[in-house]
């Protein structure tokens, strides 16, 4: 509105004042837009640099925490590590683990519960 006030003698059609008031508002709109557009395109390829970087790291990260994971389970008793690996690294819930190892679900949230006390205790006495 202001380049259209600063310009309104430039108006070859005092008639139409309204007409080309709506074309350069209409003009500005698109080069904002335009310029918005340049900007996002630039903040997108630099935050996919970051995010290039940042999954590299999580994939780095990911092997570190199953090495450990699996360094962690071997801490534990074979019956003990088959319901964590169950319930944590197989994603099951407690129902399908008391029924992938037909036992009772109180039982193996009790179970789980003391094997995980016993995981936590021993990685405290690895450390």
């Amino acid at each position: 509105m202001i380049r259209a006030w600063r310009a309104r003698e430039e108006c070859r059609v005092p008639a139409a004042r309204t007409a080309w008031l709506l074309q350069i508002t209409r003009r500005e709109a698109f080069r904002l837009a335009e310029r918005r557009n340049r900007v996002r395109d630039r903040e997108q390829s630099e935050s996919q640099e970051g995010e290039l970087v940042s999954l590299r790291q999580c994939e780095l990260d990911g092997v570190e925490s199953k090495v450990s994971f699996d360094q962690a389970l071997r801490l534990l008793q074979p019956h003990d590590r088959d319901l964590v690996r169950l319930r944590y690294a197989e994603d099951l819930t407690q129902e399908q683990v008391a029924a992938r190892l037909a036992l009772p679900e109180g039982t193996v949230k009790v179970r789980l519960h003391r094997a995980r006390e016993r995981l936590r205790k021993a990685l405290e006495e690895n450390v």
